[in-house]
């Protein structure tokens, strides 16, 4: 890691605590772009693992015909039926004015107008007072636009092995370049390279997670680490205090939970591990990561 980060200090400042006087709202915001006829349960898995680390209120913005199928899987999400013929991008804007943090990928598809859509908003979201994650389509989006997040601050990027892998060609560089180089390549932006172990910079800082994770790799996985990812970063901006670095901690923070997560359905699921069962662990492994005043974090 570079320089000193304290993590376990700053995400003890971050993670809000529960008190009776608190109102909805209080313990964050977050919204997710995506959902499409084809990828119904990405969006879901997102939505509701934010919900389950902790935020109040998750928002999906997708294709109308998705709508209908992720409103029924859970009433807890609030679905908004955006991208349709008479699509007006300022249907999704005026909400981004209410949340902490966007999610823009999961199950969003590559139809050329959603792309375009997606793009027009992601102009103007990118300069509001919330962070960003990019993951799965929205990495596939803005490899074609990197101009448009370089240099922001409020920027993660959230690529697996083969999306780490056409972030380089576009860069063109070589796809072992490490992930700090390739941050610094885009002015500061943060990185989370999933992977057996999971490494996160953003130039200046560069953390390697080591908690161990799972041998089952089920589809979904990487939806349920942009949701819990936005509800940390979502607590960071509702902190007086908030930090660029934050990225770097909160991005840490959900990297362990979601391992952890996954070595627990594992023990008890084994090869039939699906994501459901990794998001139905996040409460009791979220305590014992982040509970009893003590956060308990493997990384260097």
């Amino acid at each position: 890691m570079g320089g000193q980060l304290s993590i376990e200090a700053r995400l003890k400042s971050i993670i809000p605590q529960l008190t009776f006087d608190s109102h909805k709202g209080a313990c964050g915001k977050v919204a997710i772009i995506g959902g499409s006829v084809e990828y119904t349960g990405a969006p879901y898995f997102s939505g509701i693992s934010a919900l389950r680390v902790g935020c109040d209120l998750a928002h999906i913005f997708c294709h109308q015909d998705a709508a209908i199928a992720i409103k029924s899987y859970s009433p807890e999400l609030i679905v908004h039926p955006f991208f349709k013929e008479d699509y007006d991008t300022n249907e999704v804007l005026k909400w981004l004015d209410t949340v902490q943090a966007l999610v823009v990928g999961p199950g969003l598809g590559r139809d050329e107008s959603v792309m375009e859509a997606t793009l027009s908003i992601l102009k103007q979201a990118i300069t509001k007072n919330i962070i960003i994650i990019l993951d799965a389509d929205g990495l596939f989006l803005i490899n074609n636009h990197l101009d448009l997040i370089r240099g922001k601050k409020n920027v993660i990027l959230t690529p697996n092995v083969m999306e780490y892998r056409r972030l380089c060609d576009v860069l063109k560089v070589s796809h072992n370049t490490p992930c700090n180089k390739v941050a610094l390549m885009l002015g500061g932006v943060t990185i989370l390279q999933k992977g057996q172990v999971d490494e996160i910079s953003n130039g200046s800082y560069t953390v390697r997670v080591k908690h161990v994770g799972s041998p089952r790799r089920c589809g979904g996985q990487g939806d349920v680490l942009s949701g819990s990812l936005a509800t940390f970063v979502a607590w960071s901006k509702l902190n007086q205090d908030f930090q660029d670095e934050d990225l770097i901690c909160c991005s840490v923070a959900a990297s362990a939970l979601v391992k952890e997560c996954s070595s627990f359905a594992f023990t008890e699921k084994h090869r039939g591990v699906i994501a459901s069962d990794i998001i139905e662990s996040i409460p009791s492994v979220f305590d014992q990561l982040f509970g009893q005043n003590k956060i308990q974090l493997i990384y260097e």
